[in-house]
């Protein structure tokens, strides 16, 4: 596939997807890499309240392993 090919069909998925949350993550990921951007800088203050959160409860040791969680969600679902 081309360059040209991907671009319009790259565009063509954006044209279809009403997805906000989606669009807005994909346009910053865009910035983030043809700007040089930090991602930091493209978080809003709640996004970036959350990150810091997550972060100190990581530092509090308060995490579960993948496999700890997935049981768990299975769990739940049967």
């Amino acid at each position: 596939m081309s360059t040209i090919e991907l671009k319009t069909q790259f565009h063509q998925l954006i044209d279809e997807t009403d997805d906000y949350e989606f669009l807005q993550n994909s346009f910053n990921n865009f910035l983030v890499h043809n700007q040089k951007k930090d991602i930091l800088d493209l978080l809003n203050v709640q996004q970036k309240a959350d990150l810091y959160e997550a972060i100190e409860e990581v530092k509090q040791g308060k995490v579960i392993s993948h496999q700890k969680f997935r049981a768990k969600i299975q769990t739940k679902i049967n």
